[in-house]
């Protein structure tokens, strides 16, 4: 009964269909052959398809993950940042409100991105500057931190965007203006636009 129980064995070459075991009828054992029970042969068939099942998976995963990383625009926070402020203010919200007469709290950590963007555009009118397309780039990274760092809700949340869509929709312009004196008249805008931030927050 236990010599039935036995079986040999002979390991082919793995193929596509993967790794599979022939019977060979008294056949001696080789370095190239094995003897298992029936039991043992189970087992072994289990733990190999489990490990092979699982390395499949793992490179299948990670191959997604390249894909997906190296995909165009992937990981490009700026844009993305910059898309999502001007699609949550793009409808016509209507004019800015105080708070009860007073000007809206905006968090510590948005305001240093405000006041560089604004002395950025101050500085290029003092000086004459005729960079435009520099200029815009520089507010608009300016822009994308003050966006990445907001953690306003609620009403005050709301009533910036009502100032924020529009000062993205003027730097947007900048950067794709021609004429000379169009440019000049955005950097004026934009130099009001920084005015009238001040008007409603602090």
């Amino acid at each position: 009964m236990e010599e039935e129980e036995k079986m040999k064995f002979f390991l082919p070459p793995l193929t596509i269909q993967g790794v599979f075991w022939e019977k060979i009828e008294n056949f001696p054992l080789t370095p190239f052959c094995c003897v298992v029970n029936q039991n043992q042969y189970k087992m072994k068939v289990l733990k190999l398809s489990i490990v092979a099942f699982s390395a499949l998976l793992f490179f299948a995963c990670g191959d997604s993950n390249s894909g997906t990383s190296n995909a165009p625009g992937a990981g490009n926070t700026e844009e993305t940042a910059a898309t999502e402020a001007e699609d949550h203010g793009s409808e016509d919200a209507g004019p800015i409100e105080l708070n009860s007469g007073q000007r809206w709290l905006v968090n510590d950590e948005m305001k240093p991105y405000v006041t560089k963007g604004e002395e950025l555009v101050n500085s290029f009118i003092q000086s004459g500057g005729s960079d435009f397309k520099a200029l815009a780039d520089q507010i608009k990274s300016q822009n994308v931190q003050l966006i990445k760092s907001c953690t306003m809700e609620g009403k005050s949340h709301d009533e910036l965007h009502k100032w924020l869509h529009p000062h993205l929709e003027l730097v947007k312009k900048l950067a794709t203006e021609e004429n000379a004196d169009k440019q000049k008249v955005l950097v004026d805008e934009l130099q009001m636009s920084y005015l009238k931030y001040h008007q409603y927050f602090n």
